[in-house]
């Protein structure tokens, strides 16, 4: 076998599997030396390499060549020998393989890894973007079922690149997401990914999986580490000198209001908890909301972004709420607030496009005094929304749900203030 360089990953790394799939399709090596994400990936020598500091990373055996991405290191491996049709045979079956590559990474990675991190306990656990998820994991199935019914590969009679990209992102569905339950409504996508899985070059990589029974939506268990007691030499005991009187803190003028009957902290920990449409005050918790809320206790408040074409990436749009959450943290006491990215997830959530809408709960009438807390509030527009107002209260709810059609654009991440 010609080595072809060196990919760097952490083990057990579905992308990895991915691109170590289509080096041995096409008689490659790659060298896969130890490598610990967190601390390899941050060291002088590897950022001088590869900028962005992600896993998998890719260079080349002369040493000249580095790429980062997925995506792009399996097509540079898979261009590096046309006979084996990894890439198709014309034009219109490498748009094709295109295609589904950005359906695997965008459509279906996109709605999987977010419960998938809440189990990983990567992200905190939010059954309401949990609950937003589903539907959308449901229709990339949905998508990919329909084709594959009358197919064995998704672009022509032998495996693409296309094939193993979209099965590598199956793997950590079928794993952790897609319960038996869910299987059991695409069984031509199950099929699908066993063709791939336990072909004879792929199976090396991919290997045998643990369906999943069942999905709980709980986050691993810490391990609680004992430390060792120390012993404290007994002093002999002198009279304490009679201690201050502590000075008051000084009030906020909210903490001199009336108390309120809807308590925040705990709407939070329903909202956290519970799934998020339904009747049930017990298991939803805008039912939990609504029969429970004061509304001449609290204002419900709408915010959007006002720059919104400054907003070159999902990932800067998230950023953007989080650091803005952040800042609120002096607030935080006396609010509780969702930030939404939206964007054009037909069109593959198309860079550039994004758009930032959210809600505010906020104690008292004065929203603005708690808001003023984060240096950068005036780069959002504010308004109060009324919940007996039908496109208000359908705001209300799209937002906390993260289900939210704005501008024809849809949910694709977001943040919460709690």
């Amino acid at each position: 076998m010609t080595t072809a360089g060196t990919l760097y990953s952490q083990p057990n790394n579905f992308r990895a599997f991915r691109c170590l799939s289509v080096a041995e399709y096409n008689g490659l090596k790659l060298d896969t030396p130890e490598f610990a994400l967190g601390t390899s990936n941050k060291t002088p020598e590897f950022l001088s390499k590869f900028p962005f500091g992600k896993a998998p990373a890719f260079e080349s055996a002369d040493k000249k060549f580095h790429l980062s991405q997925t995506a792009a290191i399996s097509w540079y491996l898979a261009s590096l020998n046309d006979s084996t049709g990894l890439l198709g045979k014309s034009p219109q079956d490498a748009g094709l393989i295109q295609q589904w590559i950005a359906f695997g990474d965008t459509d279906l990675f996109i709605p999987v890894s977010q419960p998938a991190y809440m189990v990983f306990g990567l992200t905190p656990v939010n059954h309401a973007q949990y609950q937003a998820a589903l539907p959308q994991i449901e229709r990339a199935f949905a998508v990919l079922e329909s084709v594959i019914k009358t197919r064995t590969f998704l672009v022509g009679e032998r495996i693409t690149l296309a094939d193993i990209s979209v099965a590598s992102i199956l793997r950590v569905a079928f794993t952790y997401v897609v319960d038996s339950a869910m299987r059991a409504k695409f069984p031509h996508t199950v099929r699908f990914y066993k063709s791939v899985a336990h072909n004879h070059v792929c199976s090396k990589f991919f290997g045998d999986i643990n369906y999943l029974d069942t999905f709980k939506l709980t986050a691993p268990k810490k391990e609680k580490k004992e430390q060792p007691k120390e012993k404290k030499e007994e002093k002999p005991k002198e009279e304490a000198a009679p201690a201050p009187a502590p000075a008051e803190k000084p009030k906020n003028p909210l903490d001199l209001l009336p108390k309120s009957s809807f308590n925040l902290e705990a709407w939070k920990r329903a909202y956290m908890n519970l799934d998020t449409r339904g009747t049930d005050p017990a298991k939803h918790s805008l039912a939990y909301f609504y029969a429970n809320f004061v509304p001449e206790d609290y204002t419900v408040v709408k915010f959007t972004f006002k720059w919104n074409e400054e907003l070159k990436a999902t990932f800067m749009s998230n950023n953007q709420i989080g650091g803005f959450f952040t800042r609120l943290e002096a607030s935080r006491k006396y609010m509780m607030g969702v930030g939404l990215v939206q964007n054009d997830t037909k069109a593959g959530g198309v860079e550039g496009a994004s758009e930032i809408d959210g809600v505010f709960i906020c104690r008292g009438e004065d929203y603005l005094s708690l808001i003023k807390a984060a240096p950068d509030w005036e780069s959002y527009a504010y308004s109060p929304l009324d919940l007996n107002n039908a496109d208000d209260k359908a705001f209300f709810e799209g937002v906390m749900a993260w289900d939210l059609v704005s501008n024809g654009k849809e949910c694709v991440d977001g943040k919460i203030l709690k």
